[in-house]
């Protein structure tokens, strides 16, 4: 490939790579690649400039003033340039290269951009992004790389993922992970760490959250009807208006789940197997707890202002210095004693 070359271009011959300068004519020049029979069509710029230490930069380089490119590239029969390499998986790189942003569709994994990161030798997204692919595989997400912020909301696929990588016997931590809207409904979550995380409006529908750590996690609206919470830890976590209808925390082997300081405002438990469960200091206003199992629950210092109980069982449960205003207690499968509110 012809390069016309300008005498405003400096080389440093003290650098063992060659930096590649182009002006603004050059810059304006298009190249077109067959990347694995997709083809492409871009500038010199943009080959050159973001990453250039890389392959793609070096390819196009000049050779010692000579005007011709640094290599002898083989071309197809419309003369675009040949490249062995995936051309799905160019395309994000390509993408990246023009605009600093790596965007990654749904059907890629961060592995795969990784192994042709490190081919095309794209040092700077390799820095980038080597943090995040230890920890996550990205899809169907825009990671800005210009940004401060490099939060990814995950997927179902993410979670699916990494649920088959990890050992039953090994946590796995999403704490503080975004998970907002997400469908994770039917999955097995035992023992996984979901602290500080964002479940705002998920659907965790039939899923086995038995042993979790939920502690401090916002659920707010989110969906967990039939959901299996043997043991759940889920202190202070906020649940205003979620679903929690035909769920169950009484555990045969006896641990039980820990609910203590959670806001249920406005929330729904009807149907559920609760027995045993802390809800001590817990804002349960306004929700909904019609036809529970509620043995030996602890309400303590529980807000059951308003709240509906009609129907369930409330046997040994404590309710002593809870707000027990304008509280439902219709239809009781038991009596309640006054020792259990004194």
């Amino acid at each position: 490939m012809e390069i016309t070359a300008s005498s405003s271009i400096i080389k440093d011959n003290e650098k063992s790579s060659m930096e590649t300068v182009i002006t603004h004519a050059d810059s304006e020049q298009w190249v077109t690649l067959n990347v694995g029979g997709s083809i492409f069509t871009t500038t010199l710029l943009t080959l050159t400039v973001t990453e250039p230490e890389s392959i793609l930069a070096k390819m196009f380089a000049e050779e010692g003033g000579a005007g011709r490119a640094a290599w002898n590239p083989r071309k197809d029969g419309n003369g675009a340039v040949l490249i062995d390499r995936s051309g799905m998986l160019f395309e994000c790189l390509l993408n990246y290269l023009r605009t600093g942003k790596l965007i990654l569709s749904q059907n890629i994994l961060m592995e795969s951009i990784f192994v042709e990161a490190e081919f095309y030798n794209f040092q700077r997204l390799l820095e980038e992004l080597g943090p995040i692919a230890k920890k996550i595989q990205s899809t169907g997400r825009i990671l800005d790389l210009s940004a401060t912020n490099k939060s990814v909301t995950l997927t179902r696929p993410d979670v699916i993922r990494a649920l088959m990588v990890t050992p039953s016997t090994q946590e796995l931590r999403f704490q503080g992970i975004d998970f907002e809207g997400c469908d994770l409904s039917k999955l097995d979550l035992r023992c996984v760490n979901l602290k500080f995380a964002n479940l705002k409006r998920t659907n965790l529908t039939h899923c086995n959250l038995s042993y979790a750590n939920l502690d401090r996690a916002d659920l707010t609206e989110a969906v967990l009807d039939h959901a299996v919470m043997f043991g759940v830890k889920m202190p202070c976590a906020v649940m205003e208006r979620c679903s929690m209808q035909d769920v169950n925390m009484d555990d045969p082997a006896g641990s039980r789940a820990n609910l203590e300081g959670v806001n249920l405002r406005n929330a729904r438990l009807d149907n559920s197997q609760l027995s045993g469960a802390n809800f001590r200091v817990a804002n349960l206003k306004y929700a909904s707890m019609t036809n529970c199992e509620l043995k030996q629950v602890s309400f303590p210092g529980a807000n059951l202002e308003l709240c509906n109980m009609s129907g369930s069982n409330l046997f040994e449960a404590n309710l002593r210095g809870a707000n027990l205003a304008n509280t439902n207690f219709g239809h009781l499968a038991s009596a309640l004693h006054m020792s259990q509110t004194i």
